[in-house]
Order: structure tokens, then sequence, then C-alpha cells
């Protein structure tokens, strides 16, 4: 075959390819070959770019899509220098991930970063990632820039047609420089799912930019966190399980927004600096402290809580400093959980005697060691029988005419008589 017919037979090959219909020259079919690639939904001949290595690349103008595992991509492990053009939609999933770029900037037109975009496990790349100001941006997905070299992040203000940023599981997990997030929520819902920044981020500042229409942060998703010392309040309002678990948060304030309804379990789990917390304009829609919120928690000395909350779950401050119960006599408090006070400092609960408790479980006050004194406000009261195990020399008081069945409930060398009305 000659060179004439091979290089017909070529143009012919391209053009069925890529669409392209009329003449078209050897240096065109390169770049006809590129734009196929780039933005095939299906990418059915992944094996047939085999392009030079690449250490920069512009994206050519009009792309609106760069398709998942997009083959102009696989495997360029040398490209440091990436431009991506205006009106570019969608950043496919798995593009990037064995890239070294060093900083790139999101176009405002991009509503989705896919699955691992970014991910580069080393460390290395992408140090800097700049987010357009009003923006598109509706997905970040998981993965899509974890265990990069990010050291900022900062989502200015949006503009699109969807007024949701879902920032998906892992989103920037391991991203071991990462110290500053800053993210415009003004109109806008924001979603943050389990383990976002889970996992060595050395996060010490998040901060939320307007009012949001709702926040919602998924299960761990600032599990480790330890370098962050607070938060702002609609993230602590609306947390799912262990949401801030192990953190270094020092300061809290939870209060419910008109979007929250609950938070998890074990939210604030093993926040040794944790100091202070208000809660007092918490008033949850299922009327409880959570499972474990504030276990491990060793430096809470007090807070207190809304009158309104009527039951306090299994563990919820077990093994914090609360040297007091943190209800108020008009509390509407009527049940505590299996070790929902255990070792803590509790010394005294007369407290009690001013509540209408129905239902204390066991071991809710397990080696309250320093516990001496406690009123209940009735004999109808029900107590685990192992509710003040390891307490020792504590006088039980109730009013009425009959004590509450099942005494010492665990304690040792204590007493009990009744006080009157």
């Amino acid at each position: 075959m000659s060179i004439s017919s091979t290089m017909t037979a070529l143009a012919d090959a391209v053009r069925t390819f890529t669409g392209t219909t009329g003449k078209i020259t050897v240096a065109a079919m390169k770049d006809r070959l590129l734009n196929s690639l780039l933005t095939s939904v299906t990418n059915p001949t992944v094996n047939l770019w085999r392009g030079a290595t690449l250490t920069s690349y512009t994206v050519p103008a009009g792309t609106t899509r760069i398709a998942d595992k997009c083959p102009v991509f696989k495997n360029q492990y040398n490209l440091t220098s990436l431009s991506l053009p205006a009106g570019l939609v969608y950043i496919g999933s798995y593009t990037f991930n064995h890239a070294k770029i060093s900083s790139i900037t999101i176009p405002a037109s991009v509503e989705t970063i896919g699955y691992a975009a970014f991910r580069h496990d080393s460390g290395t790349s992408v140090s800097t990632v700049t987010f357009s100001n009003n923006n598109h941006l509706t997905y970040i997905h998981g993965y899509a820039f974890s265990g990069t070299a990010i050291q900022a992040i900062n989502i200015p203000k949006f503009s699109g047609a969807y007024n949701t940023l879902n920032i998906e599981a892992s989103a920037f997990a391991s991203c071991k420089q990462l110290t500053n997030v800053t993210v415009d929520v003004t109109d806008r819902n924001l979603f943050i799912r389990e383990d976002v920044f889970s996992t060595d981020t050395a996060l010490t500042s998040v901060s939320l930019v307007g009012t949001p229409l709702s926040v919602s942060v998924g299960a761990r998703a600032f599990y480790g966190c330890t370098a962050l010392t607070s938060i702002p309040t609609q993230l602590a309002s609306n947390a799912a399980d262990m949401a801030f678990a192990y953190s270094g948060l020092q300061s809290a304030v939870l209060r419910t927004p008109t979007f929250a309804t609950n938070i998890g379990l074990y939210v604030f789990r093993g926040c040794a600096n944790l100091a202070s917390v208000v809660a007092a304009d918490y008033n949850p829609t299922d009327k409880a402290v959570p499972t474990g919120t504030f276990t491990d928690c060793i430096s809470l000395h007090s807070i207190m809580l809304n009158d309104s909350i009527q039951r306090i779950e299994n563990y919820a401050f077990s093994n914090t400093g609360l040297d007091e119960l943190p209800v108020s006599p008009t509390s509407r408090l009527t049940t505590i959980g299996a070790y929902a006070f255990a070792q803590t400092k509790i010394t005294d609960l007369s407290i009690l005697g001013e509540l209408d408790i129905d239902f204390i479980s066991n071991r809710a006050f397990y080696k309250c060691t320093q516990l001496t004194r406690v009123v209940f406000h009735d004999g109808n009261v029900i107590i685990g029988r192992d509710a003040f195990e390891g307490c020792s020399g504590v006088q039980f008081l109730y009013k009425g005419d009959t004590a509450p069945e099942g005494f010492p409930w665990g304690a040792t060398n204590s007493t009990i008589e009744g006080i009157g009305a």
C-alpha cells in the first residue's frame, strides 16, 4: 500500500472515530483524536492513545466534559501543569490521579469533580487549588483530592442552578498539609459526607461564610483532626456519628437551627481538650442527649442542658470531668441510660429529688467514687440493679412513704432513709 493510500485510510479512520466530515490535515489528526478521547463518555478505545509523555496540557476551549478514566491522561505521571477552559462542566473520575500537578484553577462553570479525580497518595501533588467565584460547583466526589498536598480550601460564593454543595466521602482525607477550610454557604445547602477531612489532616480552622439553607456533617467527617480547636455552630448542631471524635476541639456550641433534627452517636467522643460546651439552646426533636456524645471528654467539667431534654442516653457523659448533673431543677429529664455518668466526679445528686425521674439504668453512675448523696423524688423510680456499682458510702434519700426497690443498687457501705414529701 502506498503512503498516500495509507494516509487516506488513516484520515478516514479519524473521521469515523471523531465524527469529522470533510477534509482533515495530518496536523489536525492528533488534535481531533485527543479531543474525541477527552470528551468520550464511555472511552471504548482506552488503549488507542499512545501519545508522548505530557508535562503540561491545555484542555481545548469548548470542552464541556472530561470523561471518567480519560485515556488522554492515563499514566501521565509527569504532568505538572494543567489549564482547564471556561465552560467545562464535568471533570471525570480518576482523570488526573496519576499526575503531579502543582496547582489547578477550577473554572466557575464546573459542576462536578469526579471520584479520585486528583487523588495522589504521595502527598506531593496539587498544593494549591483555586475555586472560582460565582461557581456552579455541586459535587466534589469521594477521594477527589485525597492524599494531595493542598494547604487551604476556599470555596467562594456560588451562582449555579443548584444551591447545594455535596462534598462526598473522604474527598480531602489524608491531606496532611491541609490547615484551613472556608466555604461560602450563603443561601446554600452544604453536605459534608463521611470521613471528608479525617485521617492525618492538619486542620486548624474551618469557617462558614454567610447564612446557609442547611448544613449536614457526616460520620467521622473531622475524626482525628487533632489541631482543630473550634468549629462553627452550624457544623456541631447537625453532625452524624463520631463526626468530631478524637479531634482537638476545646469548645463547642450546640444550638438547634431550623434545618437540624438530632445529632448522631459519639459525636465528640475522645475530645480530651473539650472544656467548654454551650448547649442551653439545643432542643433536638428526640429530646435526648445521644449515646456516647461526650464519652472520654476528660476536660469537660460543666455543661447545662436545655430543660426540654428528657433522656440522657447510654455513655453520654461517661469518663468526663463533670462534678454535677447537667440539668436545672425545672428540667423535664425522665431517663438516665446505662453508664451515662460512669466514672465522673459527681458528688451530690440531690437534684434528682426535684425531677420527675422514671428510670435510672444499670451502671448509670458506675464508679462515681466521689458520690456521697442521692435524693429520689419518690419511691416509684425504677433503678437498675447495678446503677451505683463502684460507689461507696452513699447516703440515699427518698421522698414519700415508700423506698425505691433494689437498695443498694450495687453501692457498698451505704444507707437509705425517707425524708417525707
